[in-house]
């Protein structure tokens, strides 16, 4: 943001503060909300400050495990939602019961992303089932709830695929899960690609696979996964002209992919 190198410079001539207040302010536990905040830059706080900011940064990073163990580190309540969802997620995915506090703190500012971390926390627990309910009804927290974090909800979409894989009445109820759009429209292609993989793990070209295959013409999704199945799907299908369409489109994507730099 703009306003990151003057506060850069407020910090380095001690300036960080108006002179003149009304009433307090509870300094610490406003910086405290602005180290969980990944994008926004923080002078260097005590240990326990820089750790909780560790929090969120590797969680932000994708490292799972590295947030949970700095959480572990300098335990205590979430100060927000950052610290709640990143501290609940990365130790959930690790199974251990410790997280249901974190999971509950979450959910007391996002029910979603809270069901999200549950389903997390179950199947890494060796509970798929209990693990698809959970990621069930956060699917359809998506539909009237907009404000969750985008990230968080595809890898709980990478979650369900991975259940449905294993087990094809999960699979059958995450797909119909999935029926309804998110609110907002929000994560449609992710949404509808995760319906594709799960309708393939049910049945390979079966009904429920050509029907979203289906619903992606005219215009269908111009990766090369995609394009294949399109192919082999309405072809074994027996649809002729769709099968025509979509072998030519294959083919023009395959010619228009740059050379390879080593042959």
């Amino acid at each position: 943001p703009m306003s990151e190198p003057l506060a850069k410079l407020a910090w380095s001539r001690g300036e960080q503060r108006p002179s003149h207040l009304r009433g307090t302010v509870d300094w610490d536990l406003l910086m405290r909300h602005r180290r969980s905040t990944v994008w926004l830059n923080s002078p260097p706080g005590t240990a326990e400050q820089e750790r909780r900011r560790a929090v969120v940064l590797l969680h932000s990073a994708g490292n799972f495990e590295g947030a949970g163990q700095a959480w572990r580190a300098a335990p205590g309540d979430p100060v927000n939602r950052w610290e709640a969802r990143a501290a609940a997620e990365s130790v959930a995915r690790s199974g251990s019961g410790e997280a249901s506090a974190l999971i509950e703190a979450l959910r007391r500012r996002s029910p979603v992303e809270a069901d999200v971390a549950a389903a997390a926390q179950a199947y890494a627990a060796g509970a798929p089932a209990e693990a698809s309910k959970l990621l069930q009804r956060a699917f359809a927290g998506l539909q009237a709830n907009p404000w969750v974090d985008g990230s968080m909800m595809k890898r709980g979409l990478d979650l369900a695929f991975t259940i449905a894989t294993a087990d094809r009445r999960e699979a059958v109820a995450l797909y119909d899960a999935l029926e309804r759009p998110f609110s907002g429209g929000q994560m449609a292609a992710a949404r509808g690609s995760a319906r594709l993989s799960i309708a393939e793990a049910i049945e390979r070209c079966g009904s429920r696979e050509i029907a979203e295959l289906r619903a992606m013409e005219p215009y269908s999704r111009w990766m090369k996964e995609i394009l294949e199945t399109r192919v082999a799907c309405y072809t074994r299908a027996g649809l002729t002209e769709e099968a025509e369409r979509a072998r030519r489109e294959y083919f023009e994507y395959l010619s228009a992919e740059p050379d390879p730099l080593v042959r």
